[in-house]
């Protein structure tokens, strides 16, 4: 657990000092969405560091407030993923069928969002530290999932289209991401997901939303 939540404050750590890079520079970047993203990665983060410790000491944090963080931790990272494929429908160009493409992906997320409040959620006894597992889990590892392969499909099929800095930094992403939540479904005390959000992030930034790219591309 202890691990866990060193790897937890880390990750913290790096996506705190994003935010305060865009507030302090004063970033105007040409996606807007990538700061959202950055953002909800951050709740992410914490709250599975949040929950990592409620779960393991579930003698002392009530029952109702251990499921709430979990619930608002299962939607951070649902939220992610679709944000993810908002901002790729974006790269992508999809402008005429954007907006029915968004609908359809926070539908899922919605429906995802309900199911959470009347479904069962239970807490598994691991080796090296407690951890949820039930259906939802189930659930929300298939949406994020079906994010990250719509994302992974409209890249592969505008590829041709993309500059070659997005096709190396993306696709690469999605791929270790797909591997990623396949790997913590199988293997759930991993909890690997904040830090792999972390990394995707940091991946985004560095290759295609950091502004002093665009600065030194202009100066050369």
């Amino acid at each position: 657990m202890l691990l866990a939540l060193r790897e937890e404050a880390l990750c913290a750590m790096i996506l705190i000092f994003l935010q305060i890079y865009y507030a302090v520079n004063k970033v105007k970047n040409s996606n807007a969405l990538f700061p959202k993203i950055a953002r909800i990665a951050l709740c992410h983060v914490l709250l599975d560091g949040i929950t990592v410790y409620t779960v393991n000491h579930l003698d002392i944090i009530p029952d109702p407030i251990n499921r709430f963080l979990h619930i608002l931790f299962y939607i951070s990272g649902a939220l992610f993923g679709m944000m993810l494929y908002q901002h790729i429908l974006t790269l992508c160009g999809y402008y005429r069928s954007a907006a029915r493409l968004k609908r359809a992906g926070y539908a899922l997320l919605t429906a995802f969002t309900i199911l959470l409040f009347f479904l069962p959620m239970k807490y598994v006894h691991g080796q090296y530290t407690n951890y949820s597992y039930s259906i939802l889990t189930i659930i929300g590892y298939a949406l994020f999932l079906f994010y990250c392969a719509a994302s992974l499909i409209m890249l592969l099929y505008s590829y041709r289209k993309l500059d070659r800095r997005t096709r190396v930094v993306l696709v690469p992403i999605l791929c270790v991401m797909m591997i990623a939540v396949i790997t913590q479904a199988f293997f759930p005390e991993l909890l690997m997901t904040g830090t792999v959000i972390t990394l995707v992030i940091l991946g985004l930034f560095i290759s295609l939303d950091n502004p002093d790219i665009d600065y030194m591309e202009q100066a050369l």
